[in-house]
């Protein structure tokens, strides 16, 4: 299967909170499982490229707060993203972006792309 990423897409959302005034950086709702199962999740931590278990249905928050024992404020400083049916997402916080996410997505677009194919 080859996978071609023409295009990097940078998302950026003022809020991204519920109704009820869920923060869905922390808090998985069940219907969202599906969508975290679907896409192929990674972090940048440290410098390294990280990816989440391919097909786990575990939040980007879910895993840096199990797996690498980050608090909150660490976790939204994080460059994080996904590839998900020919789009590659990178953003931090609360689905933002700035120079330094940009600077890192192409640092590491093409070491992604080579896990991905």
């Amino acid at each position: 299967m080859k996978i071609v990423l023409n295009i990097i897409k940078l998302i950026k959302r003022k809020k991204f909170k519920s109704e009820n005034n869920v923060d869905f950086r922390y808090e998985t709702q069940d219907q969202s499982r599906e969508f975290h199962s679907k896409k192929r999740a990674f972090i940048i931590f440290k410098n390294e490229l990280i990816f989440i278990k391919q097909a786990s249905s575990m939040s980007h928050w879910e895993f840096c707060s199990s797996k690498l024992n980050l608090n909150k404020d660490l976790f939204n400083q994080l460059t994080r993203g996904y590839y998900l049916d020919g789009n590659l997402v990178f953003y931090k916080d609360n689905f933002i972006y700035d120079d330094n996410v940009i600077k890192e997505a192409l640092m590491y677009v093409n070491q992604i792309k080579k896990v991905l194919i």
